[in-house]
């Protein structure tokens, strides 16, 4: 680093640059790669990234078959300022090779890092260890849990300190651990809330706003029934919210909790197992408020309709198409202005058994860790 320039100005003018050149500089010196990696740097080359709005991107990830045990996975990046169709599917390599008859899961995508859980296949399926991963600089951290189904995984970032955090609830035993990325341990929170509410079933969905991780919650022999449970993870504490009536009655696997245009939304299908039929979208218009929940509007599927995507920044949605996903044809995305019509339909050549969209901001968390396990 130059004598002549000031380290403080210096600073300034590095936070400017994009996560790619910054990781290039690392090279450069002992001294610069020590002002890159340190923990002040990435938290304020974050805070400036989340301070300056920016065009909305998704990171489609697509999952193909297994050769030799190892996933295939392929990602694109489509930008909201970008015209369709946006580029061609690339290889991505998994952070690691899980062991045969395991499957990486996407959790959530919080700043540039993917929270991942290892999957069991089979009967007696559990859940194994839970990954933190940022692809665009290639680093990653295994936190090592206990071999038990968890019952409910969360994922947040406290804006507060800066901190990433990994939230779990499981029944046997009947327990709720967090994990801190700035503190690098778990530790056990109390569940006396939460046994207050009785045995709970949690979706296998959940988002992230406002701070809180958002689940919605089934107790059997209640009225209401299901409800959205709250985990504020600057506060670490659980919190309750209701559902609209109408959507109280609906089965439990029907019903997706998301983020669309920054609000609180659930979707309703009226058959999950049915793909050519209706989603209605439920939005909360002031956080918070119950009275506030509005069914938005109903979109009636097209044919052959096997996913939703719901771009939490963005009134549009995307539909993948895809005429015979145990067959592994290749599908089209068609996307929905304000979920008032079809603007375009796009051919992307998908081939493979899954595809996932995810809101995506590429950033430096992580640059301070090797690749290790916790």
């Amino acid at each position: 680093m130059s004598e002549n320039v000031p380290e403080a100005l210096v600073v300034q003018i590095l936070l400017l640059l994009p996560h790619r050149t910054l990781v290039r500089l690392c090279s450069v010196s002992k001294a610069w790669n020590s002002l890159i990696t340190s923990h002040s740097f990435i938290s304020s080359h974050l805070q400036r990234s989340l301070s300056n709005p920016t065009p909305h991107s998704l990171l489609f990830i697509r999952y193909s078959i297994y050769t030799t045990n190892k996933p295939l996975w392929h990602y694109a990046f489509w930008s909201s300022t970008d015209p369709f169709p946006f580029n061609r599917f690339l290889k991505l390599e998994p952070p690691y090779q899980i062991p045969h008859r395991c499957s990486f899961c996407f959790v959530q995508s919080l700043h540039g890092i993917f929270c991942l859980v290892e999957k069991s296949l089979g009967f007696d399926a559990i859940d194994n260890d839970i990954t933190l991963w940022n692809p665009s600089i290639w680093r990653y951290i295994r936190l090592k849990v206990p071999s038990v189904k968890h019952d409910a995984l969360g994922f947040g970032f406290d804006s507060k300190n800066n901190d990433f955090k990994v939230i779990i609830r499981s029944f046997n035993p009947d327990e709720v651990k967090l994990y801190s990325l700035n503190e690098g341990t778990w530790k056990v929170l109390d569940v006396s809330y939460l046994q207050g509410l009785g045995l709970l079933k949690f979706s296998n969905t959940r988002c992230f706003l406002n701070g809180s991780v958002h689940w919605i919650t089934y107790k059997a022999n209640t009225c209401p029934n299901k409800n959205i449970l709250m985990f504020n993870v600057e506060e670490e504490r659980f919190k309750n919210m209701e559902l609209p009536p109408e959507l109280v009655k609906a089965k439990l696997s029907n019903l997706h909790v998301s983020v669309i245009e920054g609000y609180l939304t659930v979707l309703k299908y009226h058959d999950i197992h049915d793909w050519d039929d209706e989603c209605d979208i439920w939005m909360m218009k002031e956080y918070g408020v119950t009275e506030s929940w509005t069914k938005n509007v109903t979109i009636k599927f097209p044919k052959g309709v096997s996913q939703l995507f719901g771009p939490s920044t963005s009134a549009k949605v995307l539909l993948l198409l895809q005429e015979n996903a145990a067959e592994r044809k290749d599908g089209d995305f068609i996307s929905l202005d304000s979920f008032n019509q079809i603007q375009e339909m796009m051919e992307v050549g998908i081939q493979g058994y899954k595809i996932s969209a995810w809101d995506y901001r590429q950033s430096l968390v992580l640059l301070d860790k090797e690749k290790q396990v916790k």
